[in-house]
């Protein structure tokens, strides 16, 4: 053993404080020291357990990436479809201003005017039969 060489621990100002608490926390008294390897261990076990999380996790989130992918292309091409259709709509409906198209559109104009109005008169009256008193 004389020509290996000893790596020097770290100065504990440069360990993270979760990683000085663990350290003291299992190693109070020179006897725990003997449980080093069952903390190495554990710590091994813990480390491929999150790991294996970590992998697993990684995959669905691929899976769902090209999932989202996927659909955002068929919704992107439904979308295209119905303003592709809306835009014909609108020539058609412009083109027969004079005609159906324009007066169904007209009327769908009035009766939201009219039913404003209506609503309008409808609490009127309800305010002057509240204060009627009936």
């Amino acid at each position: 053993m004389e020509g290996a060489a000893v790596t020097p621990l770290p100065r504990s100002s440069d360990l993270s404080p979760t990683l000085r608490r663990l350290l003291s926390s299992s190693f109070e008294t020179k006897d725990d020291l003997s449980r080093f390897f069952l903390l190495e261990s554990d710590l091994r076990s813990s480390c491929t357990n999150i790991e294996a999380s970590l992998s697993d996790f990684g995959l669905w989130l691929s899976d769902s990436v090209i999932s989202y992918a996927t659909h955002s292309d068929q919704v992107s091409s439904a979308l295209g479809g119905v303003r592709s259709g809306l835009r014909d709509l609108r020539l058609r409906v412009s083109g027969h201003s004079s005609g159906k198209f324009r007066w169904i559109w007209d009327k769908r104009a009035d009766i939201g005017g009219g039913v404003a109005a209506l609503a309008k008169e409808v609490a009127r009256v309800e305010t002057v039969r509240a204060y009627a008193g009936e």
